[in-house]
């Protein structure tokens, strides 16, 4: 269970990132490491080996890590580490402060205003070309796989496919239509030359060439960054205010179900012999017996309280009974 791991190989496991189906990321630490170590990101692939196709995910899984501990470049997320536990695989990979490109919803108009998406495109083309430049194509690109950090820098993971770039332009395109629904007649015009891949562009760095920088200028560019690397920040702050909100709840209701000092003193002070838990039920079933007592003290008050008028009033009856008759008499 992903609850009950603390520590995988030499990486101990501060929290959980991203729970996917097939894989959960970690915030992870090196062990025994000092301040200065920075936190990486550990996914570790859900695997059964009894299970035939989880195997082949687990063979592939690795292959890809082997191969992405190659790349090296700045919009590339690095390897770190690579390696297996109890059968389970794992990749460590270098900590963006920052949130990933499907945290951004879907609206009618894109994820993106078009400055801002055209920031994440122009960096995502970067990175695709650094991989494709080593051999690797990425393969299985979504919005998950594109980070962004605080200063708007945008930068790729889950590299690791050996295969033609004819994926990685169709899911550019993809992503590029979610970014922004009104992109100038030039980006759309270059968006259709790409759905055509090698036709138009024989390879991601003639895509990359073709693009067309002039639809927007370097002030609305820079700009762009500017807003996007502000609504980073916001949706950084707002996710650690959640998990400190989520701690403290968390505190709270360990405090709820701890037991008061008066509880704590009571069952230690529980007779020899006795354990703490048949002291509990001792003490559960007084407060029944007192319960009910009080409850019984209470009808009977209540009953003696009813006969106390009804006597008075027959008092009361009778009196005027013989006030009456002596009234006759003297009459």
């Amino acid at each position: 269970m992903v609850s009950e791991l603390q520590g995988v190989a030499d990486w101990q496991l501060q929290g959980v990132i991203a729970d996917g189906e097939n894989a959960t990321v970690y915030r992870a630490m090196r062990a025994m490491a000092g301040d200065s170590e920075p936190a990486r990101a550990l996914k570790l692939l859900h695997a059964n080996e009894s299970d035939e196709t989880l195997g082949d995910a687990v063979r592939a899984f690795q292959e890809r890590c082997d191969r992405a501990r190659s790349l090296g470049h700045a919009g590339v997320v690095a390897t770190i580490d690579v390696g297996e536990v109890d059968g389970r695989p794992y990749l460590v990979s270098e900590w963006i402060e920052g949130v990933s490109l499907d945290m951004f919803p879907v609206k009618r108009a894109g994820r993106l205003k078009p400055e801002l998406a055209m920031v994440v495109l122009i960096d995502l083309m970067e990175a695709l070309v650094g991989a494709a430049d080593q051999g690797l194509i990425h393969g299985r690109l979504d919005a998950g796989d594109v980070l962004i950090d605080e200063e708007a820098r945008v930068m790729v993971a889950g590299f690791g496919e050996e295969d033609a770039e004819q994926a990685d332009f169709l899911a550019v395109v993809s992503m590029a239509r979610e970014l922004c629904g009104a992109w100038p007649g030039s980006v759309e015009d270059w968006l259709e030359g790409l759905e055509d891949g090698a036709e138009t562009f024989g390879t991601l760095a003639a895509a990359l060439d073709g693009f067309p920088l002039g639809a927007f200028s370097r002030d609305a560019m820079e700009q762009g960054r500017k807003s996007l690397s502000r609504a980073v920040k916001r949706m950084v702050a707002k996710r650690v205010k959640q998990a400190e909100e989520t701690s403290d709840e968390a505190g709270d209701l360990a405090d709820e179900a701890a037991p008061s000092a008066t509880e704590a003193s009571q069952t230690s002070e529980a007779e020899p012999g006795i354990s703490p838990r048949l002291d509990r039920f001792a003490h559960f079933t007084q407060r029944i017996v007192d319960e009910r007592a009080a409850q019984d003290s209470e009808v009977l008050e209540s009953a003696l309280t009813q006969a106390t008028r009804v006597a008075w009033l027959c008092g009361a009856l009778v009196l005027t009974g013989v006030i009456i008759e002596v009234l006759n008499f003297t009459g």
